[in-house]
C-alpha cells in the first residue's frame, strides 16, 4: 500500500499476447458506491460466510469511475457494508472511454415446455400482449427484441412469442414464479439452442447501454439480479486483503 492508500498491483493480462497491466486499487467509501442490480439475500449470506471464514477479501470491488456505480462485486459491498465496514479497495474502471467494457444481459432457458411456458406467464401478466412472430431464426429473433418493441421474445428455437410488456415487470414475474426452473447462459445462442434441443424456452431481451445504467443507478433504480453482465477483458487482481486491513 502506498503513503496515498492506493494499492498498486501489477497482474498479467492474456489477450493475443501476455502484456503486464498496472491497476491502481483505491479505498472508496461504500455508501458513496451505488449499485444497479439487486441483492440475493441467500447469495448475500453466503458471501458474509465466505468472508468471515477467510478473513479476507480477496477480490477488490470494480466501480465506475467519476460515478461510482457498481460494475461487478455488489455482493462484496452488501457484505462489507453489512459488516461494518466505511470504505472498500475498488477499482476504478474508465467506464465510457474503455470501450474494451462491453455490457451484455444474461439470457434463461425455462425448463418447462414450451407452450404450458406460454399459457403460465399469460395468466400471471394478463395486461401484456402476446405477439406470434414470423422470424426466420434466432439472430433475427435477437435483433427484433433489441429494437425494444417487445420486452423480451420467448422461443423454443422455432416459435417465437414477442410480450409488449415491461421487461423488468416480465424477469420480476420469472424470477419469482419459475426462478427454479431457469438457467441462465452468458450468450443467446446457446441459450437457444438448448431450449430447441428440450423443447424449453428461451428468454431473449435487450441489454441496457452503459448511459442507462449510470442513470438508472443514480435515481436509485435497481435492476433485477443478472440482468446486467460487464464483459472486462482484462483479468483484474486478486488481492487477498485481510479484513483488518479495511477501514471501518
Amino acid at each position: 500500500m502506498t503513503k496515498t492508500g492506493k494499492v498498486c498491483i501489477v497482474v498479467e493480462v492474456r489477450s493475443h499476447k501476455e502484456v503486464s497491466s498496472e491497476f491502481e486499487v483505491d479505498f472508496v467509501s461504500l455508501d458513496k458506491i451505488l449499485p444497479h442490480e439487486e441483492i440475493i439475500p441467500s447469495e448475500l449470506e453466503r458471501v458474509k460466510d465466505s468472508l468471515k471464514n477467510d478473513g479476507e477479501l480477496r477480490y477488490p470491488i470494480v466501480v465506475a469511475k467519476g460515478y461510482y456505480v457498481l460494475l461487478d462485486g455488489h455482493h462484496r459491498w452488501s457484505a462489507l457494508l453489512d459488516m461494518g465496514y466505511a470504505k472498500a479497495p475498488c477499482i476504478l474502471f474508465d467506464y465510457f472511454n474503455d470501450k474494451a467494457i462491453m455490457v451484455d444481459t444474461w439470457y434463461p432457458r425455462v425448463q418447462i415446455n414450451f407452450k404450458d411456458f406460454i399459457d403460465e406467464l399469460k395468466a400471471l401478466t394478463p395486461e401484456a400482449n402476446f405477439v406470434s412472430l414470423q422470424l426466420s431464426d434466432a439472430l433475427e429473433a435477437k435483433a427484433t427484441v433489441d429494437g425494444r418493441k417487445y420486452g423480451v421474445i420467448l422461443t423454443n428455437g422455432l416459435n417465437y412469442v414477442g410480450v409488449e410488456d415491461d421487461r423488468e415487470h416480465i424477469m420480476k414475474l420469472l424470477r419469482s414464479h419459475f426462478l427454479k426452473k431457469m438457467i441462465y447462459y452468458d450468450s443467446w445462442q446457446l441459450a437457444t439452442e438448448e431450449a430447441r434441443n428440450h423443447n424449453h424456452v428461451a428468454v431473449l431481451t435487450h441489454s441496457y447501454s452503459k448511459a442507462e445504467i449510470i442513470d438508472a443507478a443514480r435515481k436509485g433504480i435497481v435492476f433485477t439480479p443478472k440482468t446486467t453482465r460487464h464483459v472486462i477483458p482484462r483479468r483484474y487482481p486478486r488481492i487477498n486483503m485481510p479484513l483488518n486491513e479495511i477501514p471501518r
